[in-house]
């Protein structure tokens, strides 16, 4: 990327990093914390296992390095003030809305959740409860 480059990474959605491990392919779902507002890099946290492939993997990289990253993928995006876009099906989206958001980070791990909550705190107008 360059320096005026942002990810474009709608809120509630992920990215696939894969790499060949082995000599097999290894894909596995990552959600950046770098929103919009910040140019020319992505930021990924990455809880590291002492014998997760990928993990392993990435936490041998340097900055500067480079990965295979495809996306955005995920069937659910915040619009913000409480909005959500919902993928039932590859044509039909549905809309929803709440004034409260409840979250469990077990198995999506904590990312998912900072993304949302980093997105709904630097807007001043939306007064989404979390």
């Amino acid at each position: 990327p360059s320096p005026q480059h942002i990810l474009g990474l709608p809120v509630g959605s992920f990215i696939n990093v894969s790499a060949v491990l082995d000599g097999k392919l290894v894909v596995r779902p990552y959600t950046p914390i770098t929103s919009d507002d910040e140019f020319g890099y992505m930021d990924l946290m990455i809880k590291i296992y002492k014998d997760g492939k990928m993990s392993s993997y990435m936490d041998s990289l340097s900055i500067g390095d480079c990965i295979q990253v495809r996306g955005p993928c995920g069937k659910i995006k915040y619009l913000g003030k409480g909005a959500f876009e919902a993928e039932k099906s590859r044509d039909n989206l549905i809309k929803l809305s709440s004034k409260k958001i409840g979250m469990i980070a077990g198995g999506s791990g904590i990312t998912p959740m900072l993304q949302l909550i980093r997105d709904v705190l630097k807007n001043r107008n939306d007064d989404t409860e979390m």
